[in-house]
């Protein structure tokens, strides 16, 4: 969405969209004829995966009135919605160079506000268009000047609930980020409460018990994908090389011998238990037999680590195997894990009543 002038067509060209000749049968469209010339569809791809933009008129770039576009809107949302689409989101356009927020503009981030309802504002990305490559001192301070307005006078009240700023520079990279952001749905936290609570929940944890493993000050090599495949062995298993160097990293000692993920009992693990399989005691009793009792303790003690690694970078939108790796992680660190996660959640919210940004964000969603 957007004004004329904002940027329309130019997005649609750097991120590359060609128009495709779907037309929704909306009784407004074929009324007015406008469903080959107002509301027009476009195909793209982000990631080698493709998606669909839809470009609709802004309010007094048409010879309809507002009440007019605003029909034309929303009944052509309601027909993307009945054919099976759901919308993903709202790329609003602005051009910062414009010398003031229109009346048309207005009217146009109005809709989107009431279209989207501010649960949803983050589904939204607000977009500065019209930048320079090599603006001057003047034009630059101008601009900066521009985008402060719009920021903390017109997209305040989204931006607090959700809503993302993006700058767009005119490039194709610019624009493939900009969608990526709705595609991905990382122009908002889902459950942005708990997600913090949960963060705080790993910051209170972490250090502790970081610091409590016996550690010796050290950096190894651990492989990313350490199951196994990337170790190549002679006929006596003896390693002789390690491949595909390019996903190796340093780790603290604890991280790099712990027992690989290949081992781990999957179902039960993301169930919440910490009961070591039967593969990783043998592991564990091999490397005490080889005479690396602190490797062989690091495999026994390990569970934590495991629960850790995975819980810190765990997608919420799996919410239930998140809720099974999230409760082990607690059961494992003897910390509220026989909890059930309302109960965990009531007790977090009370334990972190005076914290300034959870309850930002309590007002901002709940």
């Amino acid at each position: 969405m957007g004004q004329i002038g904002d940027g329309k067509s130019r997005f649609l060209d750097d991120i590359g969209g060609h128009r495709i000749g779907f037309e929704l049968p909306t009784t407004f469209c074929r009324q007015y004829n406008l469903c080959s010339t107002e509301v027009a569809y476009y195909e793209a791809f982000v990631d080698q995966e493709p998606i669909y933009l839809v470009t609709i008129p802004g309010f007094h770039e048409t010879q309809l009135s507002d009440v007019q576009v605003t029909q034309l809107v929303l009944e052509s949302l309601v027909a993307i919605y009945d054919a099976g689409v759901l919308l993903k989101g709202f790329i609003y356009l602005h051009d910062v160079g414009q010398p003031r927020l229109t009346r048309s503009a207005i009217a146009n981030l109005l809709m989107i506000q009431n279209m989207c309802g501010k649960d949803a504002y983050g589904q939204v990305v607000l977009v500065t268009t019209g930048w320079l490559e090599t603006p001057t001192d003047a034009e630059a301070a101008q601009f900066e000047m521009k985008e402060g307005q719009l920021k903390s006078k017109y997209w305040d009240s989204m931006l607090s609930k959700g809503a993302r700023y993006v700058r767009h520079n005119g490039s194709t990279s610019s624009a493939e980020d900009i969608a990526h952001l709705i595609v991905t749905e990382e122009s908002f936290t889902p459950q942005a409460v708990d997600a913090y609570l949960i963060h705080r929940f790993l910051l209170d944890s972490v250090p502790k018990e970081i610091l409590s493993h016996r550690d010796d000050g050290g950096f190894y090599l651990r492989h990313a994908d350490n199951k196994g495949n990337h170790i190549l062995v002679d006929d006596d298993y003896n390693i002789i090389r390690l491949l595909d160097w390019e996903w190796a990293h340093t780790d603290t000692k604890s991280a790099a011998f712990n027992s690989p993920v290949m081992l781990l009992p999957v179902a039960e693990f993301y169930d919440g238990n910490n009961q070591l399989r039967q593969d990783e005691l043998v592991f564990a009793q091999l490397l005490q037999d080889k005479g690396h009792a602190d490797l062989a303790e690091i495999v026994r003690e390990g569970r934590i680590l495991h629960q850790l690694d995975f819980g810190c970078g765990y997608d919420l939108a799996d919410w239930e195997g998140f809720l099974g790796i999230f409760r082990g992680l607690r059961k494992a660190l003897d910390v509220d894990g026989d909890l059930e996660w309302e109960t965990w959640r009531g007790k977090a919210l009370a334990r972190y009543r005076d914290d300034a940004q959870l309850n930002e964000l309590i007002n901002r969603h709940e």
